[in-house]
């Protein structure tokens, strides 16, 4: 159950282009900088760079693949994209 602080980010967006996974990756920025959200640190996303690389123009991977939760209420949020077939 979302709080507050995280009830616009409850959306499900679907991220077709890579100009739509930018946008994404600057959302989740905006929020983990303004401490709306924390990154949860996952083996998932392998050698690829942190999130915070991401967002600061680093060429990502073939998948995507980042969590994050609520400061507030611990609301999880997945971040995730395909980006080797598009």
């Amino acid at each position: 159950m979302s709080c507050p602080s995280c009830s616009d980010l409850c959306v499900r967006y679907r991220i077709g282009s890579p100009r739509e996974l930018s946008t994404a990756i600057k959302i989740g920025f905006q929020n983990v900088q303004d401490g709306t959200l924390r990154e949860v640190v996952s083996p998932e996303n392998g050698n690829g760079p942190t999130f915070s690389e991401l967002a600061q123009g680093a060429s990502w991977n073939d998948v995507v693949s980042f969590g994050f939760k609520c400061q507030t209420c611990g609301q999880s949020f997945r971040l995730h994209a395909e980006t080797y077939h598009g």
